[in-house]
């Protein structure tokens, strides 16, 4: 597990899952601590191929 920090966190992740979910800004607090959804989104994974 997580040691007991799963607690923690869990409100938190919820309201961020919420929002992305929603299509709804992240909440205040979050952002004000440097949270963006670009660094949540699944799609930061992808990169474009390069081209030769």
């Amino acid at each position: 597990g997580q040691g007991g920090y799963g607690f923690q966190v869990s409100l938190t992740l919820a309201r961020l899952g919420a929002a992305l979910l929603r299509g709804q800004p992240l909440p205040d607090d979050l952002t004000a601590r440097g949270i963006t959804s670009a660094a949540l989104a699944p799609d930061r994974f992808i990169t474009l191929a390069a081209t030769p």
